[in-house]
């Protein structure tokens, strides 16, 4: 019982015989290089476990990060939503949006230095990893992002922020471009505005002016048919042409005063 409670593994009494000695010892040994080995399963699989723990939380960061940015309207949401993830990740970033043709640039930090906000600029290539040092930059039409301490010291966690990353961004490039359309329809929501409210203007101005001139037109036929009624007698025509004239002249004021 003191033997077991120090930690051992089987006993021999003496005095003892060689063979059995022996063949105890080799059945120590057995039992200590299995039991070896299961520890190192033990703790693979404990290990793994971890990992993919760590894995399905990284990924519900993704997926709730998504869903934020659905009600989004505006970059400075946008830009906070992405670096309040990366920063739940323990990972210090820079970020840089491309909206419009112009360059937005974010820090997790608050303040970008220069040279990172060239780094941010002249690093938008083609190619998706920059690689340098603990540092990397990853690349999207719409969006580039410096992360400054990639964990060098973890390959598995290393893999996965390149798994993971690049996810968000490609979700946060969608975001962008379907800001851009948004905008660029508002612009033209308030061009085809500002034009039907220039041409309801002039047709009123139109409407108005034609009033005006109507009522000119309608006086001066009023006042013809007037002196016409004076007038046709001087000439000497017979009644029949008199009556003729005007009774044209009058019809034609009655059709304009129906217009």
């Amino acid at each position: 019982m003191l033997g077991y409670e120090a930690g051992a593994d089987d006993y021999q009494l003496k005095p003892f015989d060689t063979v059995e000695l022996i063949a105890k010892l080799k059945v120590s040994a057995k039992y200590k290089t299995e039991r070896d080995s299961l520890k190192t399963e033990i703790k693979t699989a404990h290990n793994t476990a971890m990992d993919v723990m760590t894995g399905n939380s990284e990924l519900g960061l993704v997926m709730c990060f998504v869903e934020m940015t659905y009600g989004i309207r505006q970059l400075d949401s946008l830009a906070k939503q992405l670096l309040d993830l990366t920063s739940s990740l323990d990972l210090k970033c820079s970020v840089l949006f491309d909206f419009n043709g112009k360059a937005f640039t974010y820090c997790s930090s608050g303040l970008l230095s220069p040279i990172e906000q060239e780094l941010l600029e002249s690093c938008r290539t083609n190619k998706r990893f920059i690689d340098f040092g603990c540092r990397t930059i990853i690349n999207y039409p719409k969006v580039t992002l410096l992360v400054k301490n990639m964990p060098l010291h973890s390959p598995e966690k290393y893999g996965r922020f390149k798994d993971v990353l690049p996810t968000v961004l490609g979700a946060t490039d969608a975001k962008l471009r379907l800001m851009e359309t948004n905008d660029l329809l508002l612009k033209q929501g308030e061009k085809t505005h500002f034009a039907f409210t220039n041409i309801r203007h002039s047709l009123q101005g139109l409407v108005k002016s034609l009033h005006v001139h109507q009522a000119d037109v309608g006086e001066s036929i009023e006042r013809l048919a007037t002196s016409m009624q004076f007038e046709l007698p001087k000439l000497a025509l017979e009644p029949e042409q008199e009556e003729f004239i005007l009774d044209s002249i009058t019809n034609t004021f009655t059709k304009f005063l129906s217009t």
